[in-house]
This record gives structure tokens, sequence and C-alpha cells, in this order.
């Protein structure tokens, strides 16, 4: 319930960020990365006066023991197959924070086009991701990691199409978004699903490999722009079609695995 929360607050401040970003562009654009320090410090005095410190009560991890975490994870070749999925994939996501505006504009689109990807986006995951969230949680992992990731890759990969038709771009935020409510929660997740005591390592590999997708894709993705305007269209659609295969490779067996480690650590029920 507390993630939930989290990404119900996440996406209402991605669907009325861009609106109070537009509406103040019209003014100045300083005023946006004025509103941008005010929001940013009201989050760091909310957070220090309101949100109390957890502290552990378990001792911290010896060097031994994070060595050794580390260590199974370069041993575990499956896992990464599926860091290098989510490595690419993340690339071709931020696209639409990157590449999508750039192509916008250069088409002539006024700044409310891009405001209006931005707020479809938003307002989908907020409605429906909780459902959709709830719904594939029935399927093993693999399925909607790389269902969504397939999905979600081909639709900004439609950029590349609809940028030409005026409204028709909200289409490609519609399929985008539906990749994203499918494989998101699941390729977040997943890290979790591995033994506790290298749970930790394992989740910080998947954020490194996130995060490192986000920081070089905008690059990526200008550079590719600069030498052919569709270039990077079709990558995101090379993208699509091997993370489908990292994916399998590197979830199915695994996913299979973990799920009869559950049930076997599961409590037989007493007979009355």
């Amino acid at each position: 319930m507390g993630f939930s929360l989290f990404r119900i607050a996440l996406n209402a401040g991605g669907a009325l960020g861009p609106l109070m970003a537009t509406w103040l562009a019209r003014y100045d654009w300083h005023y946006v990365f004025f509103m941008n320090s005010i929001c940013a410090l009201t989050f760091a005095i909310t957070i220090f006066f309101f949100v109390n410190d957890v502290k552990k009560n378990q001792s911290s991890d010896s060097v031994e023991d994070v060595e050794a975490g580390w260590a199974t994870i370069i041993k575990d070749k499956k896992y990464w197959y599926f860091l290098i999925a989510m490595f690419l994939s993340s690339i071709a996501y931020i696209q639409i924070y990157s590449s999508v505006p750039v192509a916008l504009e250069s088409k002539g689109f006024p700044l409310d086009s891009y405001s209006k990807i931005l707020i479809t986006y938003s307002v989908i995951l907020i409605l429906f991701e909780l459902q959709i969230s709830s719904f594939v949680r029935k399927y093993p992992s693999w399925i909607p990691a790389l269902l969504g990731t397939f999905v979600l890759c081909v639709g900004v990969a439609s950029f590349g199409i609809t940028v030409n038709y005026g409204n028709l771009i909200i289409l490609s935020s519609v399929i985008m978004v539906a990749g994203l409510m499918v494989s998101g929660p699941t390729m977040f997740a997943y890290p979790a699903t591995f033994p506790l005591v290298v749970r930790g390592k394992y989740i910080a590999a998947n954020q490194i490999s996130f995060t490192l997708g986000n920081a070089l894709g905008p690059v990526i993705g200008m550079y590719f722009l600069s030498v052919y305007a569709n270039l990077i269209w079709w990558c995101c659609f090379v993208i699509a079609i091997v993370c489908c295969g990292l994916l399998y490779v590197g979830m199915k067996p695994a996913a299979d695995k973990t799920t009869k480690a559950i049930r076997r650590s599961e409590p037989e029920e007493k007979s009355v």
C-alpha cells in the first residue's frame, strides 16, 4: 500500500507539473526553475522535520559480506541478461523526456503538444496502474516484464510516425504508458525476490542499470537525431525485440525457481 500511494503521489505531480510549467513558461522560463527550486526546498524541509530516522537493529554488513554479495551478482549470468534488458529499455524510455520534445519542436509544434503527452501519461498511470499491477501479479514475472517492455519500447518507437500527425502523438503516449504499467512494477520488484542476504545488492544493481540508461539515453538520442531523424525510433524498436529475448532467458527460469522456493517456504496449514 505504501508503494502504491507513493506511485499515486508521484504521478499526480507528474500530471500537474507540465501544466504549471507550461503556464509559467508563457511569462518567463526563469519562473519554471524558481518553481523547481521551491519544490525541492519544500521536499527537503519536509523530510528533515517530519520523517523520522529508521535505525536497523542489525549490525552493518562486514566488508567480506559486501564483497560476497557483489560476487554473487557477477557470477549470476541470468541476472546479467535482466540487467542489460533494464539498461536498454531505460534508454528507450528516457527518450520521451529528451528526443520526443526535440522532435516535436523540429516539426514546429507548440509547447502545449508536449504537455499533452506528459499529462496523458500521468493521468493514465494514476487511474489504472494499481488495477493493472494487481492483475499482472497473477502471472509469472517474466510474462508481464517481457510483454510490457516490448509494448513500452514500441510505444516510444511509434513517436517516429505519430510526430508527423499532430494530436496522434497521444496514441503513442497511451501505448507507451500501457507497457510501462504492465512491466514497471514487475521489473523493479523482481530483484527483491532474491535471498535476503544478497537482496540489497540485486536491487542496487538493478537501480544502477536503470539510472545508467537514463543518463546515457538522452546523449544517444540527441546524437542519433543529429545523424538521421528516424534513427533513434528504429533503435527503440530494435531494443524492444532484443529485450524480449534477454528477459525470456534472464527471468523465466529464475522466476520459476523463485516461485518454487516461495512455495516451499510457506508454512503448511494444520488440520483441526
